[in-house]
């Protein structure tokens, strides 16, 4: 059964809605869930990484190269050949959790942007 977006009373004023914000990706930090409309897209449980990864390529994929990527993910300074590996699992992970609804593209640079672009809000529910 798909989860929904819960009821706008248990968001924190000025969250998204599924009547404001069709076609946005939304990002509860406390649940660890990720929402496309009214739907639950994904929920991230214990794979923090994976939910960290997916908001910022949402939010900042298209600016950012395979190595900023990686050290605003994981904190730490990048470095080959460990850093990509970490950051190819991580990605296929994500990729296999969230399926085909959002697609993840690598870019030429090694870089990620998602399709279709969409509009991202990030919440924090109680």
């Amino acid at each position: 059964m798909t989860s929904r977006l819960p009821p706008p009373e248990a968001l924190p004023p000025g969250a998204a809605t599924a009547d404001t914000d069709i076609g946005c990706l939304i990002f509860d930090r406390h649940t660890l869930r990720v929402w496309a409309d009214e739907h639950c897209l994904a929920t991230f449980g214990r794979a923090r990484l994976q939910y960290v990864l997916f908001e910022t390529i949402a939010r900042h994929g298209p600016s950012l190269d395979r190595a900023e990527l990686f050290e605003r993910v994981w904190e730490l300074p990048y470095r080959q050949p460990d850093s990509d590996n970490s950051l190819s699992v991580t990605m296929h992970r994500l990729r296999r959790r969230i399926g085909d609804q959002v697609v993840i593209v690598t870019r030429e640079d090694g870089g990620y942007h998602l399709l279709p672009a969409l509009p991202v809000r990030v919440v924090v529910t109680h």
